[in-house]
């Protein structure tokens, strides 16, 4: 379990706050580990391409 989140109160005015003991840093770190996992990975792109969507049509009739 990375998070165990309670409610406190209905949101009736549609502005919803999140109070608790969390930093800017800690808050981050919480977040990237709902986005990705919960495994400590970062990601940098290495190389990128482009590719036509004629090569990708006739790479699927050739397959």
């Amino acid at each position: 379990m990375i998070s165990a989140p309670q409610m406190n109160a209905v949101i009736t005015d549609g502005s919803p706050s999140i109070s608790g003991s969390f930093t800017e840093q800690t808050a981050k770190v919480l977040a990237d580990q709902l986005k990705y996992g919960a495994l400590p990975l970062s990601f940098t792109v290495v190389s990128s391409d482009t590719i036509s969507a004629t090569l990708g049509s006739a790479s699927c009739r050739s397959a």
